[in-house]
């Protein structure tokens, strides 16, 4: 995927709270929720299995 170019610290200093300069009608919120906890299955999609007790890539996550 390459390198992270626009970090948190970049959008924390892009978007805050508050309202908008371009128009003080419209309000914008920010927050940080808390981060979903995802587990990995022992085998991908394919039956492949994951080696054990090391990083790996999960997927896609949706959280509705």
């Amino acid at each position: 995927m390459g390198p992270e170019l626009v970090g948190d610290e970049v959008w924390r200093t892009l978007f805050k709270s508050g309202s908008l300069a371009e128009n003080p009608d419209i309000r914008v919120y920010v927050s940080t929720p808390a981060r979903l906890a995802v587990s990995r299955l022992g085998v991908d999609q394919l039956g492949t299995a994951r080696p054990s007790n090391a990083p790996g890539d999960i997927g896609s996550v949706e959280v509705r």
